[in-house]
Protein backbone atom coordinates (compact mmCIF):
# COMPACT_ATOMS: atom_id res chain seq x y z
CA UNK A 1 0.00 0.00 0.00
CA UNK A 2 0.96 3.46 -0.44
CA UNK A 3 1.92 5.40 3.03
CA UNK A 4 0.22 8.13 3.45
CA UNK A 5 1.95 11.11 6.23
CA UNK A 6 -0.79 12.00 8.00
CA UNK A 7 0.19 11.10 11.34
CA UNK A 8 -2.97 12.76 13.21
CA UNK A 9 -5.05 10.95 10.50
CA UNK A 10 -3.82 7.69 11.45
CA UNK A 11 -3.93 8.05 15.08
CA UNK A 12 -7.75 8.43 14.99
CA UNK A 13 -8.08 5.64 12.04
CA UNK A 14 -7.14 3.30 14.48
CA UNK A 15 -9.84 4.25 17.20
CA UNK A 16 -12.75 1.65 16.80
CA UNK A 17 -16.37 3.07 15.45
CA UNK A 18 -18.99 1.19 15.48
CA UNK A 19 -23.06 2.54 16.48
CA UNK A 20 -26.22 1.16 16.23
CA UNK A 21 -28.34 2.98 13.45
CA UNK A 22 -31.54 4.69 14.95
CA UNK A 23 -33.01 3.84 12.09
CA UNK A 24 -32.31 0.49 10.73
CA UNK A 25 -33.66 -0.98 7.23
CA UNK A 26 -36.79 -2.83 6.64
CA UNK A 27 -38.88 -4.23 4.50
CA UNK A 28 -38.28 -7.36 2.03
CA UNK A 29 -35.26 -8.04 -0.54
CA UNK A 30 -35.33 -11.45 -2.35
CA UNK A 31 -33.77 -13.03 -4.77
CA UNK A 32 -36.69 -14.66 -7.09
CA UNK A 33 -34.95 -17.49 -9.21
CA UNK A 34 -33.39 -18.80 -5.76
CA UNK A 35 -35.89 -18.11 -3.77
CA UNK A 36 -34.32 -16.46 -0.89
CA UNK A 37 -34.98 -13.90 0.68
CA UNK A 38 -35.02 -11.49 3.54
CA UNK A 39 -37.31 -9.75 6.08
CA UNK A 40 -36.46 -7.16 8.40
CA UNK A 41 -39.79 -5.76 10.54
CA UNK A 42 -40.22 -4.40 14.08
CA UNK A 43 -36.75 -5.71 14.93
CA UNK A 44 -37.24 -9.26 13.76
CA UNK A 45 -35.68 -10.88 11.20
CA UNK A 46 -36.62 -13.95 8.68
CA UNK A 47 -33.79 -14.82 6.21
CA UNK A 48 -34.32 -17.78 4.08
CA UNK A 49 -30.70 -19.08 3.00
CA UNK A 50 -29.06 -20.73 0.64
CA UNK A 51 -25.38 -19.82 0.71
CA UNK A 52 -22.34 -22.29 0.66
CA UNK A 53 -21.59 -23.38 3.77
CA UNK A 54 -25.00 -22.44 5.79
CA UNK A 55 -28.06 -24.94 5.84
CA UNK A 56 -30.69 -24.31 3.33
CA UNK A 57 -32.82 -23.32 5.95
CA UNK A 58 -35.28 -20.70 7.28
CA UNK A 59 -33.81 -18.55 10.22
CA UNK A 60 -35.59 -16.40 12.65
CA UNK A 61 -34.74 -13.80 15.40
CA UNK A 62 -34.32 -10.68 16.63
CA UNK A 63 -31.44 -8.72 14.68
CA UNK A 64 -29.49 -5.97 14.98
CA UNK A 65 -28.38 -3.35 12.64
CA UNK A 66 -24.88 -1.42 12.90
CA UNK A 67 -22.22 0.52 10.89
CA UNK A 68 -18.79 -0.44 11.90
CA UNK A 69 -16.31 2.31 10.18
CA UNK A 70 -18.73 2.32 7.78
CA UNK A 71 -19.74 -0.67 6.71
CA UNK A 72 -23.03 -1.57 7.63
CA UNK A 73 -23.47 -5.03 9.37
CA UNK A 74 -26.97 -6.83 10.45
CA UNK A 75 -26.57 -9.56 13.20
CA UNK A 76 -29.52 -12.33 13.05
CA UNK A 77 -29.51 -13.67 16.62
CA UNK A 78 -30.89 -17.42 15.40
CA UNK A 79 -29.65 -21.02 15.53
CA UNK A 80 -27.30 -20.76 13.41
CA UNK A 81 -26.10 -17.20 14.57
CA UNK A 82 -25.37 -15.10 11.28
CA UNK A 83 -23.55 -12.04 10.63
CA UNK A 84 -24.08 -10.22 7.59
CA UNK A 85 -22.65 -7.09 5.97
CA UNK A 86 -25.78 -5.69 4.58
CA UNK A 87 -25.38 -2.98 1.55
CA UNK A 88 -28.91 -1.77 0.26
CA UNK A 89 -30.39 1.21 -0.79
CA UNK A 90 -34.47 1.67 -1.70
CA UNK A 91 -34.36 -1.36 -4.29
CA UNK A 92 -30.99 -3.21 -3.99
CA UNK A 93 -29.64 -5.02 -1.07
CA UNK A 94 -25.93 -7.13 -1.25
CA UNK A 95 -25.32 -9.25 1.56
CA UNK A 96 -22.05 -11.34 2.14
CA UNK A 97 -22.10 -13.62 4.60
CA UNK A 98 -19.58 -12.82 7.60
CA UNK A 99 -19.32 -16.32 9.67
CA UNK A 100 -20.11 -18.18 6.84
CA UNK A 101 -18.79 -17.94 2.80
CA UNK A 102 -21.24 -16.85 0.69
CA UNK A 103 -22.93 -13.73 -0.75
CA UNK A 104 -25.90 -12.83 -3.02
CA UNK A 105 -27.50 -9.69 -4.40
CA UNK A 106 -31.22 -9.21 -3.44
CA UNK A 107 -33.78 -6.94 -4.69
CA UNK A 108 -36.57 -5.19 -2.84
CA UNK A 109 -39.90 -6.82 -5.18
CA UNK A 110 -42.19 -4.32 -3.61
CA UNK A 111 -40.01 -1.04 -4.65
CA UNK A 112 -38.38 -2.25 -8.11
CA UNK A 113 -41.18 -1.29 -9.96
CA UNK A 114 -40.28 2.09 -9.38
CA UNK A 115 -37.29 2.24 -11.58
CA UNK A 116 -37.37 -1.14 -13.83
CA UNK A 117 -39.93 -1.64 -16.36
CA UNK A 118 -42.62 -4.02 -15.44
CA UNK A 119 -42.51 -6.36 -18.39
CA UNK A 120 -38.79 -7.49 -17.32
CA UNK A 121 -40.33 -8.17 -13.70
CA UNK A 122 -41.39 -11.94 -12.36
CA UNK A 123 -39.59 -15.22 -11.34
CA UNK A 124 -36.42 -14.42 -12.82
CA UNK A 125 -35.80 -11.13 -10.68
CA UNK A 126 -32.18 -11.17 -10.96
CA UNK A 127 -31.61 -11.15 -14.33
CA UNK A 128 -32.13 -7.29 -14.32
CA UNK A 129 -28.94 -7.50 -12.62
CA UNK A 130 -26.14 -8.45 -15.17
CA UNK A 131 -22.51 -9.37 -14.02
CA UNK A 132 -19.88 -8.27 -16.79
CA UNK A 133 -18.25 -10.76 -19.30
CA UNK A 134 -15.65 -8.94 -18.77
CA UNK A 135 -13.56 -6.31 -16.10
CA UNK A 136 -10.05 -4.87 -17.23
CA UNK A 137 -8.43 -1.95 -15.89
CA UNK A 138 -5.77 -0.06 -17.18
CA UNK A 139 -3.38 -0.97 -13.55
CA UNK A 140 -4.01 -3.06 -10.07
CA UNK A 141 -2.16 -2.94 -7.31
CA UNK A 142 0.22 -6.48 -6.30
CA UNK A 143 1.03 -6.52 -3.09
CA UNK A 144 2.69 -9.36 -1.29
CA UNK A 145 1.37 -12.25 -3.29
CA UNK A 146 -2.13 -10.66 -3.32
CA UNK A 147 -3.45 -9.40 -6.73
CA UNK A 148 -6.37 -6.99 -6.80
CA UNK A 149 -7.55 -7.44 -9.95
CA UNK A 150 -10.09 -6.28 -12.10
CA UNK A 151 -11.67 -9.39 -12.20
CA UNK A 152 -12.92 -8.63 -8.24
CA UNK A 153 -14.93 -5.76 -9.56
CA UNK A 154 -17.71 -8.72 -10.05
CA UNK A 155 -17.68 -10.24 -6.30
CA UNK A 156 -17.24 -7.98 -3.57
CA UNK A 157 -16.57 -8.57 0.33
CA UNK A 158 -15.24 -12.36 -0.11
CA UNK A 159 -12.72 -11.83 -2.67
CA UNK A 160 -11.29 -7.98 -2.31
CA UNK A 161 -11.71 -5.09 -3.89
CA UNK A 162 -10.33 -3.80 -7.32
CA UNK A 163 -7.67 -1.39 -6.04
CA UNK A 164 -5.18 0.83 -8.91
CA UNK A 165 -1.97 0.34 -9.25
CA UNK A 166 0.44 3.03 -10.35
CA UNK A 167 1.73 5.83 -8.03
CA UNK A 168 -0.46 8.64 -6.26
CA UNK A 169 -4.29 8.43 -6.01
CA UNK A 170 -4.79 7.13 -9.35
CA UNK A 171 -6.37 9.89 -11.16
CA UNK A 172 -6.75 8.89 -14.95
CA UNK A 173 -6.70 5.80 -14.32
CA UNK A 174 -9.20 3.43 -16.61
CA UNK A 175 -12.18 0.40 -15.70
CA UNK A 176 -13.59 -1.15 -18.61
CA UNK A 177 -16.63 -2.94 -18.37
CA UNK A 178 -18.22 -5.18 -21.42
CA UNK A 179 -21.59 -6.68 -20.51
CA UNK A 180 -21.39 -8.47 -24.27
CA UNK A 181 -19.42 -10.98 -25.43
CA UNK A 182 -19.49 -11.27 -29.65
CA UNK A 183 -19.68 -8.17 -32.17
CA UNK A 184 -23.65 -9.00 -32.60
CA UNK A 185 -24.63 -8.40 -29.25
CA UNK A 186 -25.30 -11.43 -28.01
CA UNK A 187 -24.83 -12.76 -24.42
CA UNK A 188 -22.38 -14.99 -23.29
CA UNK A 189 -24.73 -17.21 -21.55
CA UNK A 190 -28.15 -17.22 -20.04
CA UNK A 191 -27.31 -14.97 -17.12
CA UNK A 192 -25.12 -12.22 -17.95
CA UNK A 193 -23.97 -10.44 -20.74
CA UNK A 194 -26.87 -8.25 -21.85
CA UNK A 195 -26.41 -4.64 -23.16
CA UNK A 196 -27.57 -2.17 -19.56
CA UNK A 197 -28.71 0.99 -19.34
CA UNK A 198 -27.39 1.93 -15.96
CA UNK A 199 -24.74 0.65 -13.56
CA UNK A 200 -24.80 -0.84 -9.52
CA UNK A 201 -21.90 0.50 -7.86
CA UNK A 202 -20.52 -0.05 -4.75
CA UNK A 203 -17.44 2.37 -3.52
CA UNK A 204 -14.19 1.79 -1.45
CA UNK A 205 -12.56 -1.11 0.17
CA UNK A 206 -15.54 -3.72 2.02
CA UNK A 207 -13.95 -6.33 4.20
CA UNK A 208 -16.30 -7.88 7.10
CA UNK A 209 -12.95 -8.75 8.82
CA UNK A 210 -11.55 -5.63 8.49
CA UNK A 211 -14.22 -2.99 8.20
CA UNK A 212 -11.63 0.05 8.95
CA UNK A 213 -10.02 -0.43 5.61
CA UNK A 214 -12.72 1.39 3.90
CA UNK A 215 -12.16 4.71 5.57
CA UNK A 216 -7.98 4.17 5.42
CA UNK A 217 -7.57 3.74 1.40
CA UNK A 218 -9.13 5.85 -0.83
CA UNK A 219 -12.59 5.77 -2.56
CA UNK A 220 -13.83 7.60 -5.84
CA UNK A 221 -15.43 10.64 -5.54
CA UNK A 222 -15.97 11.67 -9.46
CA UNK A 223 -15.56 9.58 -12.83
CA UNK A 224 -15.88 9.67 -16.39
CA UNK A 225 -18.59 7.52 -18.06
CA UNK A 226 -18.20 6.58 -21.76
CA UNK A 227 -19.90 4.53 -23.95
CA UNK A 228 -17.33 2.42 -26.22
CA UNK A 229 -19.56 3.10 -29.65
CA UNK A 230 -19.37 6.98 -28.85
CA UNK A 231 -23.10 7.07 -28.15
CA UNK A 232 -22.63 8.57 -24.90
CA UNK A 233 -19.95 10.32 -22.20
CA UNK A 234 -21.23 12.32 -19.16
CA UNK A 235 -19.33 12.74 -15.47
CA UNK A 236 -21.26 12.15 -12.62
CA UNK A 237 -19.87 11.96 -8.86
CA UNK A 238 -20.28 9.02 -6.40
CA UNK A 239 -21.39 9.47 -2.77
CA UNK A 240 -18.71 8.61 0.08
CA UNK A 241 -20.54 4.74 0.99
CA UNK A 242 -20.25 1.80 0.28
CA UNK A 243 -23.73 1.44 -0.52
CA UNK A 244 -25.03 0.43 -4.34
CA UNK A 245 -25.60 3.75 -5.78
CA UNK A 246 -27.44 3.42 -9.25
CA UNK A 247 -26.31 5.11 -12.43
CA UNK A 248 -28.14 5.82 -15.30
CA UNK A 249 -26.86 5.97 -18.54
CA UNK A 250 -28.25 7.79 -21.05
CA UNK A 251 -29.00 4.54 -23.36
CA UNK A 252 -28.32 0.81 -23.75
CA UNK A 253 -25.05 -0.28 -24.13
CA UNK A 254 -22.48 -3.02 -24.37
CA UNK A 255 -19.18 -1.45 -22.98
CA UNK A 256 -18.35 1.59 -21.05
CA UNK A 257 -14.76 2.89 -19.63
CA UNK A 258 -15.40 4.61 -16.76
CA UNK A 259 -12.45 7.27 -15.86
CA UNK A 260 -11.02 8.15 -12.12
CA UNK A 261 -11.61 11.86 -12.21
CA UNK A 262 -11.44 12.76 -8.65
CA UNK A 263 -10.76 10.29 -5.34
CA UNK A 264 -12.33 11.02 -1.33
CA UNK A 265 -8.61 10.18 0.12
CA UNK A 266 -7.84 7.57 3.01
CA UNK A 267 -6.50 8.10 6.27
CA UNK A 268 -3.48 6.02 5.67
CA UNK A 269 -2.95 4.67 2.27
CA UNK A 270 -2.99 6.67 -1.25
CA UNK A 271 -4.79 3.63 -2.91
CA UNK A 272 -7.89 4.16 -4.32
CA UNK A 273 -10.12 1.08 -4.28
CA UNK A 274 -14.31 0.19 -5.89
CA UNK A 275 -16.12 -2.72 -4.41
CA UNK A 276 -18.26 -3.63 -7.28
CA UNK A 277 -19.60 -2.79 -10.86
CA UNK A 278 -22.79 -4.47 -11.69
CA UNK A 279 -24.93 -4.03 -14.86
CA UNK A 280 -28.78 -3.00 -14.91
CA UNK A 281 -31.30 -3.91 -17.23
CA UNK A 282 -34.84 -2.18 -17.49
CA UNK A 283 -34.25 1.03 -16.32
CA UNK A 284 -37.24 3.61 -16.57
Amino acid sequence: MKQKIRIILIFISFLPVSLVAQNSPEGTFSAGVYDGYLTLQAGEAEFFSFFNDLPEMTLEGEYQYSIQDNIPFIEIFSEPYVSLVFLSNEYFAYLSLVNYRGETLFINKQKITEIIESSLIGRHDLLLINYASIYEASSYLIEGETEYLPSNLERSAIIGPWVEGVSGSGIGEVITVQFVVDENGNPNDYWNGFPVNGLLISNGFVSSSRPSLYGRNNRIKSIRITDFNGNFSFEIELADSPSPQIIRLPDYTNKVTIEILEVYNGSQWDDTCLNFILGIRGLK
